[in-house]
């Protein structure tokens, strides 16, 4: 991150436990601050983070917020002119039935809790545009589902 200048940094599937992370966050303390969000039932499984570089960004003052425990999680990052920059990274499951209440419950979150707007939506969302891509070959149930939904969350294109 420090030689390629990079300011924020975001991982999907990190399957990190509690300790793991906290090893993470003092061997690299002086370089980066880590916001994480595990899921405490299965901590080897799922997991998202944000890594920000201390040099590149005010990292003292960001935030995050943990939508769903292990699948997404929002950076609220201080920028210029008084602007805050949100980053969503999602981590959605591969099954079809976890997929669509996992984009249901993001949706409803939102909503609920007025959560702010998302000015970048990154992330695995585990949908494939041709049937090929997938072993044994098969086309998801709806394919445009996470799509739609992420679309629907107050997301700003300019």
């Amino acid at each position: 991150m420090r030689q390629k200048q990079i300011g924020v940094f975001a991982v999907q599937e990190s399957h990190s436990s509690a300790a793991e992370l906290q090893q993470l966050k003092e061997t690299f303390n002086g370089q980066m601050h880590i916001f994480s969000s595990i899921d405490d039932t299965n901590p080897d499984t799922k997991g998202v983070a944000f890594l920000l570089n201390k040099q590149l960004t005010s990292w003292k003052e960001a935030q995050g917020i943990e939508i769903i425990p292990g699948w997404a999680l929002l950076l609220c990052l201080p920028w210029h002119n008084e602007k805050t920059l949100n980053i969503l990274t999602v981590y959605a499951p591969n099954a079809h039935n976890e997929k669509e209440a996992f984009w249901t419950s993001l949706h409803k979150k939102w909503q609920e809790d007025g959560l702010s707007t998302i000015h970048m939506l990154i992330g695995n969302f585990n949908i494939v545009e041709d049937n090929i891509d997938r072993l044994p070959a098969h086309n998801d149930p709806n394919p445009s589902l996470g799509y739609y939904m992420a679309g629907d969350m107050k997301t700003q294109t300019s």
